[in-house]
């Protein structure tokens, strides 16, 4: 499951275009904003409930996109169906977080493995060096 896109039909150019939204990050403002930089000529764009209440630019993609809505541009009204969003069970949510704990630990084992690398790497360089500081003292 990827990013949810709207496609619009564009005013000005009497073309469809698609908008990739990212749920968390990414309000109502911010597809406004694309709307509008991707066409000059939409002057007005408002979100607005099925029963006609507005939706503030504050809102989260992942809220408005709970419920279907309308998107009016200028002087057009369009209906858009939400996809069903699937809730994740309290097993699924569980097995997640062990996976994320495994992939944690697999993580440090790494690290470890890595720093330790790093660790002889620089004792024998040191190693070496003092070797060379050592033959002349023999001598």
């Amino acid at each position: 499951m990827g990013l949810p896109q709207i496609t619009v039909p564009l005013p000005s150019r009497r073309e469809r275009c698609r908008f990739t939204l990212r749920p968390i990050s990414n309000t109502v403002g911010d597809f406004h904003e694309m709307l509008k930089k991707e066409d000059r000529g939409i002057d007005r764009v408002v979100c607005k409930t099925v029963d006609d209440t507005r939706i503030a630019s504050s809102t989260t993609i992942e809220t408005l996109l709970q419920e279907n809505f309308k998107l009016l541009i200028n002087d057009n009204s369009y209906n858009v169906e939400s996809p069903k969003q699937e809730r994740l069970t309290t097993e699924e949510v569980q097995k997640l977080g062990d996976v994320q704990a495994l992939v944690s630990q697999l993580y440090e084992a790494l690290h470890v493995k890595e720093h330790e690398l790093q660790k002889e790497v620089e004792l024998n360089t040191q190693l070496e060096t003092l070797r060379q500081e050592l033959v002349p003292l023999e001598e």
